[in-house]
């Protein structure tokens, strides 16, 4: 670690054995990968018993669980399974499109997650749908019809 003060510039090691743990949310259900292990757990797996906790918390009655991609698919498959709702992809990422919470202006994120997710029309038209998310703030965004992946959906 390099530590600027008033004292000018220092280095320092850092053993990391401090006796206190601490998981940062962010990391365990949106920056890390699903083979990742966190806490001596298997992302992916953690992922999946979140969305099976958040079936027994919120049940509803729908046709189809379907996931944001990716970071949130496997805690749609544990809300399908824990809740018994088939599961199935209902959009398509874009591998192609980058990071669009970045983008300077409104308009541009909007762009981007219309380019960024495309819907499979024939699998969710006409159903009742789950549709897990890792955010609540992108949750609360999907129940404003301008969201841009809400617009997809309708």
């Amino acid at each position: 670690m390099v530590i600027v003060d008033g004292n000018g510039l220092h280095t320092a090691t850092w053993s990391g054995r401090t006796g206190r743990r601490a998981l940062c949310v962010f990391e365990l259900i949106y920056f890390a990968r699903p083979d990742s292990i966190m806490d001596g757990k298997l992302v992916h797996s953690t992922r999946q018993q979140l969305g099976a906790q958040l079936a027994r918390e919120h049940p509803v009655e729908a046709d189809l669980v379907i996931g944001i991609p990716d970071s949130s698919t496997a805690a749609a498959v544990g809300y399908a399974q824990e809740s018994g709702i088939p599961y199935s992809e209902g959009l398509v990422k874009n591998r192609y499109v980058g990071r669009t919470f970045i983008e300077p202006e409104q308009r541009l994120r909007d762009l981007g997650v219309r380019q960024k997710f495309n819907p499979l029309v024939e699998v969710i038209q006409g159903k009742r749908l789950v549709v897990v998310d890792r955010s609540e703030e992108h949750t609360s965004e999907l129940q404003s019809r301008r969201n841009p992946v809400c617009r997809l959906l309708l």
